[in-house]
């Protein structure tokens, strides 16, 4: 698992995109990835196919999260995002989540690419999300 332009810092209520690459080093394709994480109101993942998807992490710097557009002032307004836009509602919050993968399988030696939303928390302060990656294989007695 290789992240790309992961930010080291978010502002309270920040969305940034990022992306993150799954490589199947094994001989053997894998299925059932996902992922669990103690923060998990924190991310979601994107579509593979809704963007270009940046090769390395100097061509994503031209595939922005962000796009500006000139407006009056009199019309700027400031909107939040809220953490039931990232599936997050009430008490209840999945803690792991299933990374999709097309045809549902990563063949050997594939890599794939998708966007990652974050949002940074509501309180401000220091923050740490960690992430547990995990996958089956495709052959229950195949060793990886």
């Amino acid at each position: 698992v290789f992240f790309i332009n992961f930010p080291t810092g978010l502002l309270c209520g920040e969305i940034r995109k990022a992306w993150v690459e799954f490589v199947n080093v094994s001989a053997v394709p894998l299925t059932g990835l996902r992922v669990a994480s103690t923060h998990p109101e924190f991310f979601t993942f994107g579509s593979a196919t809704s963007d270009l998807t940046p090769v390395t992490p100097t061509a994503a710097e031209h595939c922005s999260a962000y796009k500006t557009v000139a407006v009056p002032p009199s019309m700027a307004t400031v909107s939040l995002v809220s953490p039931a836009a990232f599936g997050v509602t009430g008490g209840e919050r999945p803690v792991v989540a299933e990374i999709p993968l097309s045809q549902g399988v990563l063949g050997p030696g594939e890599a794939l690419q998708i966007p990652l939303w974050l949002r940074g928390p509501d309180r401000e302060g220091v923050h740490e999300i960690n992430f547990l990656f995990y996958y089956e294989s495709t052959e229950k007695t195949a060793k990886l």
